[in-house]
């Protein structure tokens, strides 16, 4: 099974649950980092839980993570999550 990254389109026909054909590449910008995001499928809805403040943008692969080099942390104490460009 192929796992996929998503993206929130509103406008998207596409679920999460659909088996995706058109793929797009997207970039994002987080603080200072930009990155070029490949074969993300556009969805529209990425909702995960009820009543959260904003709502999920992003939902991301662990490939993706590999193809741009990018360390995440998730900070407990602090109640952030880090990013850093290997």
């Amino acid at each position: 099974m192929k796992n996929y990254s998503y993206v929130y389109n509103p406008d998207s026909r596409y679920y999460m649950s659909d088996k995706p054909t058109d793929f797009s590449d997207v970039p994002v910008k987080i603080g200072n980092i930009e990155l070029m995001l490949q074969d993300i499928v556009e969805v529209n809805n990425i909702a995960q839980a009820e009543g959260l403040p904003y709502p999920t943008i992003l939902e991301l692969n662990s490939d993706q993570l590999w193809k741009c080099n990018l360390l995440v942390t998730f900070d407990l104490i602090e109640q952030k999550v880090k990013f850093r460009r290997l």
